[in-house]
């Protein structure tokens, strides 16, 4: 199984490319058989849960949504948080810079820190 040569890989003196590549093939089972028109049944999703959970544990990588993150979803800090992100992408978007300026001050008040990436923007609290 993909999991069990990650594991094997890891073991080979922490041969990362290898656990990785077994890794990402796993994942892609997966994503074929989501792709599939009758999907995931929930028996596979239950096993595909398991093997991302495992492969996770194992190498860090798959950055699965956790109950702790869930509790967060009734903080209402994270609430207006989120908000002012949104409307703060909507600024950029429509090339207002200066609002969007304002508003990362505005979250910044707040006691939050804003990292832009690739895939959007991030925050987390300051210390």
């Amino acid at each position: 199984s993909a999991y069990t040569d990650a594991l094997a890989a890891m073991c080979d003196d922490l041969n990362t490319p290898v656990a990785l590549a077994a890794g990402l093939r796993g994942a892609n089972a997966i994503l074929g058989v989501s792709r599939q028109p009758d999907g995931l049944s929930m028996e596979s999703a239950e096993s595909a849960l398991a093997f991302l959970n495992r492969i996770d544990a194992l190498l860090g990588i798959v950055g699965l949504a956790t109950e702790a993150d869930d509790a967060g979803a009734d903080d209402p800090l994270a609430e207006q948080v989120e908000t002012l992100l949104a409307e703060r992408e909507a600024a950029r978007a429509a090339r207002d810079f200066a609002r969007a300026d304002a508003l990362r001050d505005e979250i910044a008040a707040l006691g939050v820190e804003v990292m832009d990436t690739p895939s959007g923007p991030t925050w987390r609290r300051t210390p």
